[in-house]
């Protein structure tokens, strides 16, 4: 398991990063499956399914260059269900290293866990005067935690490019010294 205190000292942002309803697009993966020929419904809305630990991903197109911006410059941290199965064929498809992730040691599902979970990393970061960014589909219920932004991706969403300040992520990243 990842210590959830060991947070990267170079002042990049902490990025918390969820994977369904943030990387894993839940609903063009219902569309491809009710097509009449899934693999060219897939290519036609620019989604790559790939199977995960017997499960469907859908992954837009684009996103492998995004979350490999987020890591090139942020510290990011998988906070997600999937926890370290994220790691596998996830990261792999995204073309990214295996990223520390949050975890309480049970197999507990939706947020509510997430938020007491990551709570050590978000202090550590936050100890370091380092901002702190959780990209998830909260479904309308906001964690109670100062000083992070959150970026939500909606009930069935997806992370877009026009959702993240990459200016400002850069900004963050390397201050002026």
């Amino acid at each position: 398991m990842t210590d959830p205190t060991s947070t990267d000292s170079d002042g990049r942002p902490l990025v918390l990063l969820d994977v369904d309803g943030v990387i894993n697009d839940a609903e063009m993966l219902v569309a491809i499956r009710l097509a009449a020929d899934p693999p060219t419904r897939a290519e036609s809305l620019g989604i790559d399914v790939i199977q995960s630990h017997g499960h469907h991903v859908a992954i837009p197109r684009y996103m492998p260059e995004l979350v490999q911006t987020l890591v090139n410059e942020c510290e990011v941290w998988w906070c997600s269900t999937w926890r370290s199965f994220a790691n596998d064929e996830i990261a792999t498809h995204l073309a990214i290293d295996p990223l520390p992730y949050i975890d309480d040691g049970t197999r507990s599902t939706g947020t509510a866990w997430k938020v007491s979970a990551a709570q050590p990393t978000i202090a550590a970061a936050q100890a370091q005067n380092r901002p702190t960014i959780w990209i998830e589909d909260f479904n309308g219920t906001f964690p109670d935690i100062d000083s992070v932004t959150f970026i939500v991706t909606g009930p069935w969403g997806v992370l877009r490019w026009s959702d993240l300040d990459v200016d400002a992520l850069t900004s963050q990243a390397n201050p002026p010294r």
